[in-house]
């Protein structure tokens, strides 16, 4: 179990952004030193780090720069104890337009993260976040179908989900840069013995995600209803995914860490589960009861490498961690769009939001200058 008191700093790299401001969040109010590292390339990490560092003050470590530069990422890492990689270009689309950008990001950019650890300081743990489409457009899974959503054809083979035993089949350039850092995330445990996980997530939601069409769709749904705007769904709205809140997220990137020995070298699904699978008509219906508002729905084509159906079965986490998820999506929805409402920011006004006087300038003091 990691040490509170080693006084060295657990590294989150994409710490400005919605997984990673939960999680510091955590691991401060629980008094570990954390170490943001970002390039505040994405709308709204500005607020996110601006919030984080007006409560928690100067123990929030801040490095801003970029994974794709090797000097950067070594200096971030070093004298850390654990990381957190969560820097990523997440977008499928924007993997398609920039193929190459997106290999640099998250292929280059992992293996600068991995090989800066193998060439700094031990650490503990690295638990690194990938994603259930690198098992592909699952279009082999037959599926029927009822006014509102997918359904497995044959359920009892797949009746809790796909676990980690499905093969994987990656697609799009996206699906191939997740999937390929993953494999190397791995090996370096079995080539290197840097202790480290691959989460592959299905679809998290809550408060400090600012959410789009690209990543983040169940609050982009959300805000556009709170903006009264109307938004696109691609498909005909009967995909399903098992969406988590991302508290019950936090709670399993805290167990992986703290139970490392047990860990390293695993995969583990994590998402909603089939309690938690939810359609896009579904999710229509159900923020409509919550708000009483319907926005204008457009549809358009399906987008390259979309998946039907897609749900986790996190039943190995549950086994060896005793982790499943506590927070129904009924009941999480319904807190983030409480929290929307309480913290209500357009993307225009989030766009306006301007850097803190002296985060750009913030030194992280455990680095050499």
């Amino acid at each position: 179990m990691t040490n509170k008191n080693t006084n060295k700093p657990i590294l989150i790299t994409g710490g400005a952004g919605f997984i990673g401001i939960n999680l510091a969040d955590k691991l401060l109010s629980n008094n570990f030193t954390v170490r943001i590292f970002d390039d505040l390339s994405r709308n709204g990490v500005e607020q996110n780090l601006n919030w984080l560092c007006e409560k928690y003050k100067e123990r929030v470590q801040i490095q801003l720069g970029s994974i794709k530069q090797y000097d950067s990422v070594y200096k971030a890492v070093k004298n850390c104890e654990s990381i957190y990689h969560f820097a990523a270009q997440v977008s499928l689309s924007a993997s398609l337009v920039n193929p190459l950008e997106d290999f640099e990001t998250n292929v280059k950019g992992t293996l600068h993260l991995l090989e800066a650890v193998k060439n700094s300081t031990p650490i503990s743990s690295f638990v690194f976040t990938s994603s259930g489409k690198v098992y592909g457009s699952l279009h082999n899974i037959e599926l029927t179908e009822n006014h509102t959503r997918y359904l497995l054809k044959e359920p009892s083979v797949y009746n809790h989900g796909f676990n980690e035993s499905m093969p994987v089949r990656f697609n799009t350039p996206y699906g191939c840069s997740k999937g390929s850092a993953d494999q190397y995330v791995l090996d370096y445990f079995s080539s290197f013995n840097i202790p480290s996980v691959v989460l592959r997530l299905g679809s998290i939601y809550g408060p400090h995600q600012h959410g789009s069409e690209e990543q983040g769709w169940l609050t982009h749904f959300l805000l556009q209803t709170i903006n009264l705007n109307g938004f696109t769904i691609f498909g005909d709205g009967r995909q399903v995914r098992d969406v988590l809140y991302i508290d019950d997220l936090v709670e399993a990137l805290d167990l992986v860490r703290k139970n490392i020995k047990k860990t390293a070298g695993h995969i583990f699904n994590i998402g909603g589960g089939i309690n938690n699978s939810i359609s896009l008509l579904e999710l229509m219906d159900t923020i409509f009861s919550i708000s009483g508002l319907k926005p204008k729905i457009l549809f358009d084509d399906w987008r390259t490498g979309d998946q039907k159906y897609y749900v986790s079965d996190t039943a190995k986490i549950k086994k060896m961690l005793n982790w499943s998820p506590s927070i129904t999506v009924q009941n999480g929805i319904k807190k983030l769009y409480k929290w929307l409402l309480e913290n209500k920011l357009t993307k225009a006004q989030l766009r306006n939001i301007p850097i803190k006087e002296g985060i750009k300038q913030t030194k992280i003091k455990t680095l050499a200058s």
